[in-house]
């Protein structure tokens, strides 16, 4: 099988670790949103020097874009904001916008023209269906709201529930996006990377969708990323690595020592290992153990390492499980090594890969 290299794209995974705090310490639930669309008027304040004769065909142009408009002249204390002149449960979104003499509308965080009242119009509709968060609050990873990444977040922590080493990895996309909300979709020059020969090599049940797609694409040299539309819509995209700026992890870094998170890699055993085929031998820990095991594939093959043409062997009376694995994988060339991640259920599970 061929593999292809990816890139470690260690910013935009700094930049998700990052989130992965930010994640752990907000609360899950969703912020109320109202049933229907939000009535939004735009007030458009003048600055001083303005031509009135400007201004009014600002209120017609937007006017016949189905905007509520209303002119008036600007105050000192006006700046471009949005007030809730309704409440939490039944908001009444008011835009405060500056015409400015360069024949400018300033709103929080755009700037339109008198030729761009559809923009204008998409604007203040996505402010009436989806609140001021959706178009002017915080961006996180992928330029999402906190609160899309949250949603996103929970979305892909659903867990997976059926086996899957065998299953081809095309298939296996499709059978775990079937089980979120969040749409997904393949692009052009990635759906050919996953034919019928790229196999699912490593045991996903148990873990989440989220770590499993995106350990389900590595071996065809792809990542899952996410995208969000001009109309504030999440989706998900398999794209070719080279073409992604950010992509979603194969696991999260632990925050806890390794003995809290993973406790289990302290127990002792006695081990008698002679020229055991290291596939094997890493199997025959996990089944013992009980922690899942992700495989660099990738990282491997560009290595030249191939599991089941390494032999390994160890003898010890009462060695810790993770003595053991580290002991065995290091006998390869280059050595290999373990990691402990967490998906996004704080499942603990190894990704072993290279050095």
């Amino acid at each position: 099988m061929i593999r292809v290299p990816l890139p470690l794209g260690l910013g935009s995974f700094v930049a998700l670790v990052l989130l992965a705090d930010s994640l752990a310490a907000q609360p899950r639930q969703q912020p109320a949103r109202p049933a229907s669309p939000a009535p939004v008027r735009l007030e458009i304040a003048m600055e001083p020097g303005l031509d009135l004769g400007d201004a009014h065909e600002w209120a017609r142009a937007y006017g016949d874009r189905g905007i509520d408009v209303r002119l008036r002249a600007m105050k000192a204390t006006d700046d471009a904001r949005i007030e809730n002149a309704g409440n939490e449960q039944r908001p009444s979104w008011v835009v405060i916008g500056i015409l400015t003499r360069r024949n400018r509308l300033q709103v929080p965080g755009r700037t339109f023209t008198i030729a761009q009242g559809a923009d204008a119009k998409e604007w203040l509709d996505q402010l009436a269906a989806n609140g001021p968060d959706a178009i002017v609050g915080e961006r996180l990873a992928f330029g999402l709201t906190p609160a899309q990444l949250i949603a996103l977040h929970d979305d892909l922590a659903t867990p997976v529930e059926f086996p899957t080493i065998g299953i081809a990895s095309r298939t296996l996309v499709e059978r775990l996006s079937e089980t979120i909300a969040t749409p997904l979709a393949f692009d052009p020059a990635a759906a050919s990377a996953l034919d019928d020969a790229v196999i699912c090599e490593d045991e996903l049940q148990g873990l989440t969708v989220g770590t499993a797609l995106a350990a389900a694409v590595r071996p065809g040299g792809l990542v899952l990323t996410v995208r969000r539309d001009e109309a504030g819509s999440v989706s998900l995209a398999i794209v070719e690595s080279r073409r992604a700026e950010e992509f979603w992890p194969i696991g999260w870094p632990i925050e806890k020592p390794p003995g809290a998170v993973a406790p289990v890699l302290s127990d002792k055993i006695k081990v008698d290992i002679k020229a055991f085929r290291l596939g094997q031998a890493i199997e025959a820990i996990r089944a013992k153990c009980g922690l899942a095991m992700l495989i660099d594939r990738n990282g491997l093959a560009e290595q030249g390492i191939e599991l089941d043409e390494v032999r390994v062997s160890y003898t010890h009376p009462d060695a810790p499980y993770g003595a053991i694995l580290s002991k065995l994988l290091g006998q390869t060339e280059p050595p290999l090594k373990y990691e402990i991640r967490m998906d996004e259920r704080e499942t603990p599970f190894l990704w072993i890969a290279p050095r």
